[in-house]
């Protein structure tokens, strides 16, 4: 009997101590498995970050695209509205924007169009001063709408001289080789006495090469006009000291001196 029980004893210990060691095996496995599940889960959150990553960029891009495409319809709106021409015509020049070969966007492009059909009185000369503009300002390393502005108040001003917009790009052009500034500086600076100018007969050449020349003794171009018009206006209404220094000169006022000499 006693040696029964302690074969039992013995066997069961033995199926025991197996046992324990399946368990352990099972319990090792399950460990593992729960560590392998939790690194996919982390792997997964990770995608799914970079897909996050990944697609704001292309959404944020489609949505910038929208927008600009937006922009440009209404634009192009704009111009209808101003101009008064068909759809057929506005998205035919909506067209011939989208196919410029220009640094500029096509947004920008017809914004300038928009500026030129609102401020040119001549809408036959619109778009000599759109291309003439795209021209200037790339030539220049300028911005395009203060380019076109400068444009704009030059065909204004003179648009009783007979001066095409291609002349008067080419005067700024020159000018802004001749003196000392960019020609964004000049196309800022030259409306501000262009229109007195104009009104007394001076050129839009001559009182282009006048500020171009004051600015190579150490004018801004800004300074410039700022000293030309006020000469204008001083010939135009002469003090007491000028009205007398004109007579001494045998001229009758400074209005006609102005007209002959420039």
């Amino acid at each position: 009997m006693t040696t029964t029980v302690a074969t039992l004893k013995a066997v069961f210990t033995a199926d025991t101590a197996d046992f324990d060691k399946g368990k352990r095996k099972v319990e090792s496995g399950l460990s593992n498995l729960g560590s392998s599940i939790s690194g996919l889960g982390d792997s997964m959150s990770g995608i799914g970050r970079s897909m996050i990553g990944f697609a704001a960029p292309v959404t944020a891009a489609l949505g910038g695209a929208v927008y600009a495409a937006m922009d440009f319809d209404e634009q192009l709106r704009n111009i209808q509205a101003v101009t008064g021409d068909s759809t057929a015509n506005i998205d035919a020049l909506g067209q011939s924007i989208i196919d410029m070969n220009t640094r500029f966007s096509s947004t920008e492009l017809a914004t300038t169009f928009y500026d030129i059909a609102g401020g040119v009185t001549d809408a036959t000369q619109r778009m000599d001063v759109f291309n003439t503009a795209i021209h200037v300002a790339q030539a220049g390393n300028a911005g395009l709408q203060g380019t076109t502005q400068a444009l704009i108040a030059t065909m204004n001003a003179y648009a009783n001289a007979n001066l095409s917009a291609s002349d008067a790009g080419d005067i700024l052009t020159r000018t802004v080789g001749m003196g000392v500034g960019t020609m964004d500086q000049f196309a800022a600076a030259l409306p501000n006495v262009i229109g007195i100018a104009s009104s007394v007969g001076i050129s839009f050449e001559e009182i282009a090469a006048a500020t171009a020349y004051l600015t190579t003794k150490g004018n801004s171009a800004s300074e410039a006009t700022t000293q030309l018009s006020a000469a204008i206006s001083a010939l135009l209404t002469p003090n007491a000291a000028m009205t007398e220094a004109f007579r001494m000169a045998g001229i009758e006022s400074g209005s006609l001196a102005l007209e002959s000499n420039g």
